[in-house]
């Protein structure tokens, strides 16, 4: 990732390192099968775009496996999907040609929201950034985000956002068997010293029913208030207009969907 993990690591990230363990993409190759797992049947934050989403053109970034995408097309929108890795992309797209009519209304593009060079071809009825992915970026490029999608949602049209705000703090450790692909992983998730963020980290032991040694894939997240995104919002050029929160009985905090209009 050209980060300088002994400066950026929490403690157990860096008691990895020292152990000489392998950092790989967090949504690579063997990553994008592990979400995918992970994620399957998580149906929460689902149920709650799709009572928001106007039916039309929508725009959604950081789009994944198409968690939220799949939905969104077999109810007849029409889905601009966007996200940085190709491995993603190619689950979704394989997913959706499985029905021709999912695939006749999905266009996907690779590339890296946050990035300046970044373009998204008309207008939308609505644009959204879903599973808090918002919480990966520092303020300068969320507000480049918000922005971005901001210029590109008709008048009328709406603003999504999804955020995640954690119940507890410190460390965390969940270990996970994926039947579905022959893996069994450890998941760990640790508050980093400034106490605005966690690091997140992935540790396969099995995959495909074959072992994994010493491999671990690593992101950070924003621990993000609500205020914290209106601020961005405003800064952004978007007007809240309402505040919700995603009944999915978690008990590790709470999701909530932000939705503005462009001022």
């Amino acid at each position: 990732m050209g980060e300088n993990r002994e400066t950026i690591l929490s403690p157990y990230g860096r008691n990895l390192q020292a152990q000489n363990y392998k950092f790989e993409p967090m949504y690579g190759h063997m990553g994008s099968l592990i979400y995918e797992a992970m994620t399957t049947g998580d149906h929460s934050e689902v149920r709650a775009l799709l009572s928001i989403l106007p039916r039309g053109e929508v725009l959604e970034l950081a789009c994944g496996d198409g968690r939220l995408t799949l939905p969104l097309l077999a109810r007849g929108n029409r889905v601009y999907a966007v996200d940085n890795s190709p491995q993603m992309l190619h689950l979704l797209s394989k997913k959706a040609a499985r029905r021709s009519s999912l695939a006749d209304r999905l266009t996907v593009s690779c590339q890296d929201i946050s990035s300046r060079d970044s373009t998204y071809p008309g207008m939308y009825d609505a644009t959204f950034i879903g599973a808090s992915s918002i919480t990966l970026f520092e303020q300068p490029e969320r507000v480049f985000v918000l922005h971005s999608m901001s210029s590109v949602t008709k008048p009328q049209g709406l603003v999504a956002v999804t955020q995640f705000t954690p119940r507890a703090s410190a460390h965390k450790e969940m270990h996970f068997e994926l039947e579905s692909i022959g893996a069994s992983i450890t998941l760990v998730e640790e508050e980093v010293q400034s106490g605005d963020a966690r690091d997140i980290y992935i540790m396969p032991h099995e995959l495909d029913g074959r072992a994994v040694s010493k491999m671990v894939m690593h992101h950070r997240v924003k621990i993000l208030s609500e205020a914290d995104l209106f601020t961005d919002f405003k800064i952004a050029g978007v007007k809240v207009e309402d505040v919700s929160e995603i009944a999915d009985g978690s008990v590790f905090g709470t999701t909530r969907i932000l939705v503005g209009r462009p001022e």
